[in-house]
């Protein structure tokens, strides 16, 4: 997939960021608990650095 200019790049990154974020939390949360709570933590800082931008 093409992207128009770097604000696209940035933001399909910040999405595929997001994503894995979510999915280590879930992940972490039959694992650790308190582990899970950091990545949705990183999660929740990656949606305001995005609505920032």
């Amino acid at each position: 997939m093409e992207r128009d200019d770097l604000n696209h790049i940035i933001l399909a990154n910040f999405k595929r960021s997001q994503e894995s974020a979510r999915t280590l939390e879930e992940s972490f949360k039959v694992i650790d608990t308190k582990e899970a709570s950091k990545f949705k933590q990183i999660r929740y800082e990656l949606y305001n650095l995005e609505k920032e931008l």
